[in-house]
C-alpha cells in the first residue's frame, strides 16, 4: 500500500562549511552532512523519506546531495529524477507527464495468468502479515522462501 501526500515537499538545507569551523576538513564536515541526512530519510515514519542539501565548498564550489530511502527510487529512477533536475536547473521545461490511466489501461491489459504463473513459481506458498491478509481477503497458510526458479526482470 502506498500513500502520497496531496501536498507533499522535501526538506532543502544549506550548508555553508565556512560556518561550521575550520577545526575539521572539508571531506569530514561533508561526510558528516551526509550521514545525518541518511539517518534522516532512514525511517519511514511520518518524515520525509527524501531529502536535499546544498553543501558551500568554497567561494564558487558547491555540492548537491539528494538524499531518499532506497523505497522511494531504485536504479531506473534516478537517472530520469537526476536528468530532470539538471534540465530545470538548466531551465529547460519538462515533458507533461504521462496520465496515469494510460499506465493503469496499460496494466489491465497484461496476461494476468501468465503473471500469475510465474510469481507462482517464485512464491509457491506465500501467505501476506496478517493485517494485510484481511483486507485482501487471503485465507490462513504458510510463508515459505522463494525458489530460484524466479523469471529474470
Amino acid at each position: 500500500m502506498q500513500i502520497i501526500p496531496a501536498d507533499p515537499w522535501v526538506p532543502w538545507r544549506y550548508v555553508d562549511i565556512d560556518d561550521e569551523g575550520v577545526d575539521a576538513g572539508v571531506d569530514e564536515l561533508v561526510e558528516r552532512v551526509c550521514a545525518g541526512e541518511r539517518a534522516a530519510v532512514c525511517e519511514l515514519g511520518d518524515q520525509p523519506v527524501v531529502s536535499a542539501v546544498l553543501i558551500r565548498l568554497a567561494e564558487d564550489r558547491y555540492r548537491f546531495v539528494l538524499t531518499n530511502h532506497h523505497i522511494v527510487m531504485d536504479g531506473w529512477s534516478l537517472p530520469i529524477v537526476v536528468r530532470e533536475l539538471f534540465a530545470s536547473y538548466g531551465g529547460q521545461r519538462l515533458a507533461a507527464p504521462a496520465p496515469y490511466r494510460r499506465f493503469v489501461t496499460w496494466l489491465a491489459g497484461r496476461d494476468h495468468d501468465s503473471a500469475r504463473a510465474a510469481w507462482g513459481r517464485c512464491w509457491p506458498v506465500w501467505t501476506p502479515p496478517p493485517w494485510w491478509a484481511r483486507r485482501a481477503g487471503w485465507g490462513p497458510g504458510g510463508a515459505r522462501r522463494p525458489h530460484r526458479g524466479c523469471p529474470p526482470r
